[in-house]
């Protein structure tokens, strides 16, 4: 608190707790920030999610991003995002697109982690191992699982915590990232600073649930010169996400680990993820314990079922708990 305090002015607190579709902008005088087009040459006939509907924003929508840019960012950043998260996204049943929560198979799909509904719209994880012992350790109420090998570009998913924090980001600071804003759009990736392109991720284990997400913009004061010109905080579920956002006269990343996101919470994962690479990286699998409240062993039936709609009816079928 003491260094926010110090050297910071939170510039922004965007939350995306909202009943009903909530727009950023001017409806009457719509100019993409990101391109600088203007109707009629370009539309604005979509619904341009703020931040990304994958992590769970489904209301917080903006004027300012043209139909074209909005196809871009959900097709060439938003997918490497959701890639890299998508393990952990289904473990803290981050919903997406029409509530949908990403399913996680292991490498040799013999192993697979889905979510279904209970009455009320309360959700359950499902864990089928068809091998037993291999992909799932069971020790009272704390599973071991596999999660599998992913394919990302590094750098795409920094540009997509970028574009999120352009897109909360006051019209005034605008003309401080121009170039920022040029480089987010190019469809051959390459670095914007000269060192790493670093994120700090966070896990925390006794932080609130935040089912509705939030972006914070933390601007340097103007007597200090501790720390990157702008910091973007990206909160939702029990994770938070914390870059430099690339300024046009900084060529140089500051070490974002000397930075610890200001939220209270009992941090389970704290680690810095390399996000500089260009080009398409084999990021390795691995093995997560996890603890439920409680744990119910299926009848073998339920164990390979032909579709998720007949794995739902057999798990309620044969767990009396879950009816």
């Amino acid at each position: 608190m003491e260094y926010y305090e110090k050297n910071y002015d939170i510039l922004v607190g965007q939350n995306t707790n909202f009943s009903e579709e909530t727009y950023l902008g001017n409806c009457k005088d719509k100019r993409c920030r990101f391109c600088k087009e203007t109707e009629p040459k370009a539309t604005f006939r979509d619904k341009p999610h703020v931040f990304p509907i994958e992590t769970g924003n489904k209301n917080l929508l903006s004027y300012y991003e043209c139909d074209a840019c909005n196809k871009f960012f959900g097709r060439y950043l938003e997918g490497e995002y959701q890639n890299l998260f998508s393990f952990v996204h289904n473990l803290y049943m981050v919903g997406g697109r029409k509530g949908k929560i990403p399913l996680v198979q292991s490498n040799d799909n013999c192993n697979r982690i889905t979510v279904i509904d209970k009455n009320n719209n309360e959700k359950v994880h499902l864990i089928s191992d068809i091998t037993g012992k291999e992909h799932v350790d069971i020790k009272e109420n704390t599973v071991t699982l596999s999660y599998p090998d992913i394919t990302i570009i590094p750098i795409a998913i920094y540009k997509c915590l970028t574009k999120m924090a352009l897109a909360i980001m006051p019209e005034e600071e605008l003309s401080n990232f121009q170039n920022t804003l040029s480089w987010i759009r190019e469809k051959k990736h390459k670095p914007i600073m000269q060192k790493k392109h670093m994120c700090r991720y966070i896990e925390f284990k006794n932080m609130p649930y935040v089912k509705c997400p939030m972006g914070f913009l933390f601007k340097r004061k103007s007597n200090s010169k501790d720390g990157p010109y702008m910091i973007f905080l990206y909160v939702y579920a029990k994770m938070a996400m914390m870059i430099e956002v690339p300024c046009d006269n900084v060529k140089y990343s500051y070490d974002i680990r000397k930075i610890y996101p200001l939220i209270l919470g009992m941090p389970i994962e704290d680690i810095i993820i390399d996000l500089s690479c260009t080009d398409k990286c084999l990021i390795e699998g691995g093995k997560r314990d996890l603890s439920f409240g409680y744990l119910v062993d299926l009848t073998e039936e339920t164990r390979n079922p032909n579709s998720e709609n007949e794995y739902a009816q057999l798990i309620r079928k044969n767990v009396p708990a879950l009816k």
